[in-house]
C-alpha cells in the first residue's frame, strides 16, 4: 500500500512509521519534519489549510491515511477550545475530504476522552456505547470522530487510551525522574483507564489496516488500572516500591483545569470479535517500555 501519515514526530506517529515502513511505502506530511523520516519521504503542508491538505493528498493519491496528527493538551483546551477544534476536528475534516476524491481510506486515532467516565460498563467502554466528552479537548476529538463517520465509507476509527512509548517521556517516565530526585509524586486513585505501549498500539493499527475490516475500534493494552496503581507498578520496577513520596489523591483534588473522565477504560470488543489476539497486558508493556527502550527525548 501507498500511505500517508500524519502526525509522524509525535508519540504514536513515531512507531506507527517504524512498523508500516518496513511492509508499506510510506509519506509522512506535516509542519514538522523528524529525523526519522527521509526527506524524499517527507512533504511539508498545514493540514489546517483545507486547499493545500487536499492537493497533497490528492497528488499522491494514497491507498490510506493514518491520521495520528493531533492536538493533546487537555488542560489549555479547555481555556483555548478553538485551538483543539482546529487540530483534533478541522484537520480531521480536511483529510476526510481529500479522502472522498480517489476513495481513499482513513484511519484516524481518537481518545477515551469521548466519554464521560460516569456509568460506564463494568469491563469498559464498547465501540456502540454512546460517546459524552466533558472537556473541551475531549469536544474536539469527538467531533473529528464525527467527519470520519459522516464523510467517508472507508475508515478506521480507532480509539486508544493513557499512550506511552519511546519517543518521548510521558507521565510514567516523570514518576522514574521525580522518584530519583526525591520529589513529590501526585496520582489520582480514582482516575482509571488502561495504559497503552505505543509500539503495540502501531503493530495493532497496521494489521488493522492490511485486514480492510473497516469500522470504530477500541485498542488498548489489555487489564486496567488507577493512575496509583500505574505509578506504583512503575516505582516497583524500578525497585523503589513503597516510596514515601507518592501521594495518592483524589481526581478532585488535584484541581486540574479540565476535567477528566474517571473511568474510561475501552473495551476492545470489535478487535476481538473480529479474530485478532488481544494487546499485551499493560503490566508487561510496561516491563517492555523501560527494558527495552530509550526515551529520545
Amino acid at each position: 500500500m501507498k500511505v500517508i501519515l500524519t502526525g509522524s514526530a509525535g508519540l504514536l506517529g513515531h512507531d506507527v512509521w517504524q512498523v508500516f515502513e518496513k511492509q508499506h511505502e510510506m509519506i509522512a506530511v506535516g509542519r514538522t519534519q523528524p529525523p526519522w523520516v527521509p526527506h524524499k519521504q517527507w512533504q511539508d503542508c498545514d493540514l489546517s489549510d483545507a486547499g493545500k491538505t487536499y492537493s497533497v493528498v490528492t497528488k499522491a493519491n494514497p491507498d490510506l491515511i493514518v491520521h495520528c496528527a493531533a492536538y493533546n493538551n487537555v488542560d489549555l483546551a479547555q481555556s483555548l477550545p478553538e485551538e483543539a477544534y482546529r487540530g483534533n476536528s478541522l484537520v480531521t475534516r480536511n483529510l476526510a475530504l481529500a479522502c472522498q476524491r480517489f476513495d481513499t481510506a482513513l484511519m484516524a486515532v481518537s481518545s477515551d476522552y469521548v466519554f464521560s467516565g460516569e456509568n460506564a460498563p463494568a469491563d469498559g467502554y464498547r465501540e456502540f456505547d454512546a460517546p459524552s466528552p466533558i472537556s473541551r479537548y475531549g469536544e474536539s476529538k469527538r467531533w473529528g470522530e464525527i467527519h470520519v463517520q459522516t464523510l467517508l465509507n472507508k475508515f478506521y476509527l480507532v480509539r486508544t487510551s493513557w499512550l506511552f512509548g519511546p519517543a518521548r517521556a510521558t507521565w510514567i517516565d516523570h514518576v522514574v525522574r521525580l522518584a530519583q530526585e526525591g520529589s513529590e509524586i501526585k496520582a489520582a486513585k480514582d482516575m482509571v483507564s488502561s495504559p497503552t505501549y505505543t509500539p503495540d498500539l502501531a503493530r495493532a493499527m497496521l494489521q488493522l489496516a492490511e485486514s480492510h475490516t473497516f469500522g470504530v475500534y477500541h485498542l488498548s493494552n489489555n487489564g486496567f488500572c488507577s493512575r496509583v496503581e500505574l505509578a506504583e507498578e512503575v516505582l516497583r520496577l524500578h525497585k523503589r516500591a513503597g516510596y514515601s513520596g507518592l501521594q495518592k489523591l483524589a481526581l478532585k483534588d488535584l484541581r486540574l483545569p479540565a476535567p477528566r473522565p474517571p473511568f474510561s477504560v475501552l473495551q476492545n470488543l470489535a478487535w476481538q470479535l473480529q479474530g485478532f489476539k488481544a494487546l499485551p497486558n499493560w503490566r508487561q508493556s510496561v516491563s517492555d517500555h523501560f527494558a527495552n527502550t530509550k526515551v529520545t527525548s
